[in-house]
């Protein structure tokens, strides 16, 4: 497809379901130039060292609001939120850091909508990157997949969580790189609110949405989530009853760490 740049797959190497998604849904909206790059599991020995030598947010605070005490519903960054950022990380490092390349980074549970992609297409033709570090939100978690993208494509600035789908130019991926050294919240806080607001950033939201995911929303899913569960069936359900994402006391957030070390090693 002209003008879609080269486009890579955050998945998990072990999970041939998503994997076949793609390659589906990609060949039916005709995105071809993309590969998949493996995503680090939870429980993989780095995701245990970064816990192990304090680059991750320890409760207290929540690492949402900053308070000691919160009715936050996920308030400590459980193991696969962490090896979710890592995932993303290793492929910002990798990326060549030319300002004028750009790069479609996607989720391997990504939707695009029907039009999507051709709306797209006729946006990059006339966008000319200014060579500062580049963000483009296109997608926007649990919308209804019954949507067609007819419209001409316009920017704003909202600060969307995009994570199942995002342009990144080589000079944001060289100042992402630079920029992660720990974890403190979420891949798509940090990056779509938190780097998308310093003001060296170019970062845009295109509108419509050209894009969602199908593990978010419990109503439209097609797989498990492998951040929080959903209960989209039975077996999610099972994992929803186990499934723990916030503490209330220190002591707790301890014992649930001791927990994932155990699981890891």
């Amino acid at each position: 497809m002209a003008n879609i740049p080269e486009t890579i797959v955050l998945s998990l190497q072990t999970d041939d379901t998503r994997r076949r998604h793609i390659r589906k849904h990609f060949s039916e909206i005709g995105l071809t130039n993309f590969r998949f790059a493996d995503a680090i599991p939870a429980d993989s020995p780095l995701v245990a060292s970064w816990y192990a030598t304090g680059k991750v947010n320890i409760y207290p605070p929540c690492f949402r609001c900053g308070k000691s005490q919160c009715s936050c519903p996920n308030n400590i960054l459980n193991p696969s939120q962490v090896a979710n950022f890592l995932s993303f990380a290793r492929i910002w490092a990798v990326l060549p850091k030319e300002p004028q390349r750009l790069f479609l980074i996607c989720e391997d549970d990504v939707l695009f909508f029907p039009g999507a992609i051709d709306r797209l297409s006729d946006f990059l033709s006339g966008f000319v990157p200014t060579g500062k570090p580049l963000l483009l939100r296109l997608s926007e978690s649990g919308l209804p997949t019954e949507q067609t993208v007819k419209s001409r494509l316009r920017s704003s600035h909202d600060k969307i969580m995009s994570n199942p789908a995002y342009i990144v130019n080589g000079a944001m991926a060289d100042l992402l790189s630079q920029r992660f050294d720990e974890i403190d919240t979420t891949s798509d806080i940090w990056l779509h609110r938190h780097i998308a607001s310093d003001p060296w950033v170019e970062a845009l939201s295109l509108e419509p949405r050209l894009t969602t995911d199908l593990s978010y929303n419990a109503a439209h899913a097609r797989f498990p989530s492998n951040i929080h569960p959903k209960g989209i069936d039975e077996a999610d359900r099972q994992r929803q009853v186990r499934h723990i994402k916030r503490v209330d006391t220190p002591s707790q957030y301890d014992q649930l760490r001791q927990q994932w070390a155990r699981a890891i090693t």
